[in-house]
């Protein structure tokens, strides 16, 4: 460290006004104590009065003069600025904000642009999804439709062909049984011999007029033809009906169900999941209906499933939900029918429906009405707090926005409007 006079005496134990004289004599007192030749010596203490020593020999010597004390030097402020200056600071300034606030603006609409662009980008998308998602739907009902066409039409023409076989069998021995009894050999000589010869002279032309109990005979058997033709064609049309029906039954049929909606999924929508039974095909025959298969030859058997729903905001009495594939299914190669879901959703407790606007009433003390505040109501779509005016009345309405039912998809919201009733 920096030796000082004040530091220098108070080692040596002498005053500022000390003369050489003095300020030796109290050196070798002190050197003679703290010498590292003796004993209880300090060698660093000796160092330091050693070197205090001589530094206050060559100060009372004159050879270190102090240092002349310079005048500090007053900090030059700055003249204030003048009102021009002023002036072009502040348009500065006002400029500089201005910039920033446009460049703001500027992201803002680029910003809201970009969230437009997107949201059209996805609009197509959807349409296009919801477009190629009809198509499929509009492709497989074609095929189906054609695949039960096509079957009816195999099993009509099968059972066609099996009926015109049946009838002319049974016309060919109703011709066969409807002959009457066979004439005697003499008979038959005579009307032989009497085609050969020919008709003679005298007798007349006129027509051939059977016997009376032949001619009875022939009456009954043309009415008990007309009474089997008729019980036939009965027949006909109810094992064509049957035909028909069994073909058709090998096709997937459409079914619907009944699904009730909360008033969660009513006002938020979500996921569900459901049980469902349905015809499905027998694992054991695969569909083929062996008559001592579990499915006792029907080909299809009760089949319980658990499915995953998504049903959207704003459900309506009617809206469908439609499960391709989780119909009757189909055998023999059909398609499998779909399940259609009707959603009924239910009323919302306290609440009255209006198309999408819900009626409600919100039930506050005096005190509150008179002096105002607010108030935590429960809504359908969650809590919220509503702020009460003063001199609040019964029957006032509070509409609050948003609120209501959603619309089927959730695009838009109804209102809720809450009537105040003072306790």
């Amino acid at each position: 460290m920096a030796l000082t006079q004040a530091h220098c005496c108070r080692l040596l134990g002498v005053s500022a006004a000390a003369t050489l004289e003095e300020t030796r004599a109290a050196y070798r007192r002190i050197a003679r104590r703290m010498h590292p030749d003796r004993v209880g010596g300090d060698a660093e203490r000796f160092k330091e009065i050693t070197a205090a020593y001589n530094w206050l020999v060559a100060r009372q010597s004159g050879r270190i003069v102090d240092a002349p004390k310079t005048e500090r030097r007053r900090r030059q402020r700055p003249d204030r600025p003048t009102a021009e200056r002023r002036a072009r600071a502040r348009h500065a300034w006002e400029q500089a904000k201005a910039r920033e606030a446009r460049k703001a603006r500027d992201e803002a609409e680029q910003a809201k642009a970009d969230a437009e662009a997107a949201g059209e980008r996805l609009r197509q998308q959807q349409a296009r999804v919801k477009a190629a998602r009809q198509r499929a739907r509009a492709a497989k009902r074609k095929a189906r439709e054609a695949q039960r066409a096509q079957a009816e039409s195999r099993w009509d023409e099968e059972f066609t062909d099996a009926w015109e076989a049946w009838c002319k069998t049974a016309e060919r021995y109703h011709s066969q049984r409807g002959q009457g009894r066979p004439a005697d050999a003499e008979s038959k000589a005579e009307g032989a011999a009497r085609a050969e010869k020919g008709p003679a002279d005298s007798d007349e032309a006129r027509p051939w007029t059977p016997p009376a109990a032949e001619s009875g005979e022939r009456q009954r058997t043309a009415e008990e033809a007309a009474e089997a033709a008729s019980i036939f064609e009965r027949m006909r049309k109810g094992f064509r009906r049957m035909a028909r029906k069994t073909a058709l039954d090998r096709v997937g049929q459409d079914v619907s169900l009944r699904l009730p909606i909360g008033p969660d999924l009513l006002m938020k929508g979500g996921t569900r999941t459901i049980a469902i039974t349905r015809n499905g095909a027998c694992p054991s025959c695969a569909g083929d209906g062996g008559e001592r298969c579990v499915c006792g030859g029907v080909g299809r058997i009760k089949v319980r499933e658990t499915v995953k729903i998504t049903v959207p905001p704003g459900a309506r009495s009617g809206s469908k939900l439609r499960l391709e594939g989780k119909g009757t299914a189909g055998l023999d190669g059909a398609a499998d029918g779909d399940l259609f879901l009707l959603l009924e959703p239910e009323a919302i407790p306290g609440f009255r429906a209006d198309g999408l606007d819900l009626h409600g009433r919100v039930h506050i003390d005096r005190a509150l009405a008179s002096n105002g505040g607010t108030v935590t109501v429960d809504l359908p779509g969650g809590r919220v707090k509503l702020n009460v005016p003063k001199s609040s009345r019964a029957g006032d309405k509070f509409r609050l926005r948003g609120q209501g039912i959603p619309a089927w998809g959730g695009a838009t919201r109804g209102d809720l409007f809450l009537a105040v009733a003072v306790k």
